[in-house]
């Protein structure tokens, strides 16, 4: 019989750790429809109607924590739509986005103070992921284990002039491995400054889920995630000046068609630039 130890079950929010975990869990729902009629008189019948899935968690209450009770409140008080992670990490895990439904703060007299908190899922759960799908061989390719010193893959519109006006690999400022990308437009009128990439040959209506590390340079002004799985662009992320340390990005898009573009791009004129780094695609199973 093989069997599990709990204490490497864990929770991720937005890809960084839950701190100081008690206990954690996954409960998956089916609405039971009650089909009961004057045809079958004395018993109850039932047919399943949609799913719908929570997780839950206890923790101890750390104020150095990254993710704490600190930002679960608020999570649930800004209604943020958070990415979650539930599982041994690379291994056994479930994934999916929802909102904070309740939280529970706890002090009680000689004991740790805690917290608990139920996340109420949106949309489908996963059960796993797909291989790799960013496989070009650049500065933010660390998941696919084949970082090098270059940009290949990746397109530019508006970098390649002098200066500022730049879209590099670079080994100064990076969040994962020896490299990351680099762009800058702040000696360009050009509005629209950008980066992309297309990836093809998808399975139409799968859905895919991206992840990065992305900071801003700043100086200039915001620059946006966006991008088209094949019905128009959707804004996913906005990175602003002030965001001057990496912070993670996670994000699922289900594909119409067989092509996912994806572009990084400034809002405005001299908007500034980016660093980017750890870049992941794979198809939700």
């Amino acid at each position: 019989m093989s069997v599990q130890n709990g204490d490497i079950v864990l929770v991720e929010i937005g890809g960084v750790q839950v701190g100081a975990l008690v206990t954690n869990g996954h409960n998956q729902l089916a609405d039971m429809l009650d089909a009961s009629n004057k045809d079958t008189p004395g018993v109850k019948q039932y047919q399943a109607g949609e799913t719908g899935w929570t997780f839950s968690l206890e923790a101890l209450f750390d104020p150095a924590a990254t993710e704490g009770v600190s930002e679960a409140l608020g999570y649930l008080k800004a209604g943020t739509l958070i990415t979650v992670t539930h599982g041994i990490t690379g291994t056994s895990i479930q994934s999916g986005s929802g909102y904070i439904s309740s939280l529970e703060c706890s002090g009680p007299k000689n004991e740790i103070s805690s917290y608990s908190l139920e996340i109420q899922g949106t949309g489908a759960v996963s059960t796993g992921f797909g291989p790799e799908l960013h496989t070009d061989a650049n500065a933010i390719s660390d998941p696919n284990g084949n970082e090098t010193d270059a940009t290949t893959g990746w397109n530019q519109i508006g970098l390649t002039g002098t200066g500022s006006n730049v879209f590099e690999s670079q080994n100064s400022v990076v969040h994962t491995g020896s490299y990351a990308f680099h762009t800058n437009a702040n000696d360009t009128p050009y509005n629209g400054c950008q980066i992309n990439k297309t990836f093809t040959g998808l399975e139409n209506g799968a859905t895919y889920e991206f992840r990065l590390y992305i900071r801003h340079v700043g100086t200039g002004g915001e620059w946006r995630i966006n991008v088209d799985p094949g019905d128009g662009f959707v804004n996913q992320h906005t990175i602003e000046t002030a965001d001057t340390t990496f912070e993670y990005v996670s994000f699922q898009v289900t594909v119409v068609g067989t092509e996912i573009e994806v572009v990084i791009r400034e809002s405005d004129d001299n908007a500034g630039g980016v660093y980017v780094d750890n870049f992941s695609m794979k198809k939700v199973l």
